[in-house]
């Protein structure tokens, strides 16, 4: 609905739901938002009616080399829009935050401009400034807004199970950085940031290990390779959306075990002999 006077005009975006369920439940693919999808769409569309793309291809051509750039050509690819936008669901999820759509174009600068852009200039390595980089900056600014404080508590570097272990034992014992990273990245999708890191030649000697490691943990969740999908999976939040999308539509069979789950939980939470329930 659009509000309009002589020099004043008020668009209004709440009708539009944050987001919706999927059809399809097939790799825990259950949750999406054609509207956020739309926003982020609108920011990277390749087209000359777009003043961010054309901004960028201006800087690409005149050989502008800043965290930026690189931040745009991430947030253009449709994995870090879709890893991103899930990440905001769970958040309206998880913390009952509702985030407007000026708090969604702010998360979008976020991303793309580090509060210290004006420090790099066309001489400085990607590693010099990898802490500015989109997969970083997304995970570590907890102080820029509610988004991102909650998105500081979902950071994967927080994950730890037999995987992730796994790599961060390889990054610290052997000597070749890029091919533990090709092992377990599907790189063709940050190629410019893989050339980087090849040329670290013992990441355990490094003065940058602890912020590398991260890097790699936070890329490894964006473009983590197939056969590694299943290695971020928050399987309560999993089954509770499930759970909700059953008794949207009614599937009342495929809740029914919910308050059982329910029941056992409280148990288990207050403590019961054979007859007695305690309570506070």
């Amino acid at each position: 609905e659009s509000f309009q006077e002589d020099y004043l005009s008020i668009v209004s975006f709440t009708d539009y739901n944050l987001f919706e369920f999927n059809d399809d439940f097939s790799k825990n693919d259950i949750v999406k938002s054609d509207y956020i999808s739309k926003l982020f769409e609108k920011v990277t569309a390749k087209n000359e009616e777009n003043p961010f793309y054309e901004a960028y291809h201006k800087d690409k051509m005149n050989g502008v080399n800043n965290p930026v750039i690189y931040n745009y050509e991430l947030l253009s690819n449709p994995i870090v829009q879709k890893t991103i936008i899930n990440l905001i669901i769970k958040v309206i999820i998880k913390y009952k935050i509702i985030p407007s759509t000026r708090d969604i174009l702010n998360l979008i600068y976020g991303i793309l401009v580090p509060s210290d852009i004006q420090e790099y200039d066309a001489k400085a390595s990607p590693l010099e400034y990898l802490n500015q980089f989109l997969p970083n900056l997304i995970f570590t600014r907890p102080d820029f807004s509610d988004l991102f404080e909650k998105f500081y508590y979902l950071d994967p570097v927080r994950i730890r199970n037999e995987k992730i272990d796994e790599m961060i034992i390889k990054l610290y014992t052997n000597f070749n950085t890029g091919d533990i990273i090709d092992e377990y990245l599907d790189t063709n999708n940050f190629y410019f940031l893989f050339k980087e890191f090849k040329k670290i030649t013992n990441i355990k000697h490094s003065e940058q290990d602890e912020l590398i490691t991260n890097t790699i943990i936070r890329l490894f969740y964006f473009f983590k390779k197939e056969k590694f999908d299943n290695d971020f999976l928050d399987l309560p939040y999993i089954n509770y959306l499930k759970y909700l999308y059953y008794f949207n539509t009614n599937y009342y069979s495929k809740y029914k075990n919910l308050s059982k789950e329910v029941i056992g939980a409280v148990y288990n939470w207050k403590g019961i002999d054979k007859t007695h329930l305690f309570v506070d």
